[in-house]
């Protein structure tokens, strides 16, 4: 008759294998996490960066300085992660953002041309701040505001993208040591 005989600490291997889903399950969730706010950095350095092209020298006047992308710091500090789901993590400026900041990410993403009829209002200051013909009186006129695109979520995700399964696994087989370290005797 053939004789099986048990070697090694069964009890740890019970504990190791009772405790590998959640610990499965908590060291996926902390490497996405952990990537997820790598991502979220690396948006907000791009913010910070002075992405080109330059402002318009009239942009630069009004707002009293040349960084692009940057006037309030806002949309900077918008920059969040989101989870949606167990395992699933959303990354940049959510559309409930306080002050219209995903409308103003999104024109500073993909550039816009903005055309509008000219308002008396506007005529008025437009007279009073560069001087002019018409001093806001009627007529038809239109304003064209052309946004240049200066991207901060794309290249930062095709930047990141090269690296990520490299990276992510890094990080997931970091969190998994930290566990087997503790399911050890």
């Amino acid at each position: 008759m053939l004789g099986v005989a048990l070697i090694g600490d069964w009890k740890l291997a019970k504990k190791i294998l009772a405790t590998a889903p959640a610990a499965f399950d908590r060291a996926l969730k902390n490497a996405i996490r952990h990537e997820a706010e790598v991502i979220a950095g690396m948006m907000r350095k791009k913010i910070a960066s002075n992405v080109p092209p330059p402002n318009a020298a009239s942009t630069v006047q009004n707002k009293g300085s040349s960084k692009t992308l940057i006037e309030t710091g806002k949309m900077r500090q918008e920059v969040q992660v989101v989870w949606k789901g167990k395992f699933q993590a959303v990354i940049g400026i959510p559309s409930k953002a306080k002050g219209g900041v995903s409308s103003l990410a999104d024109i500073h993403e993909n550039g816009r041309v903005i055309i509008q009829q000219m308002t008396d209002k506007q005529r008025k200051f437009l007279h009073a701040k560069f001087g002019g013909g018409g001093g806001g009186g009627g007529g038809t006129g239109i304003i064209v505001i052309h946004i240049p695109a200066r991207p901060f979520i794309k290249p930062v995700f095709e930047a990141y993208q090269a690296k990520a399964k490299d990276k992510f696994l890094t990080a997931f087989a970091h969190e998994l040591e930290g566990w087997a370290k503790g399911a050890g005797p």
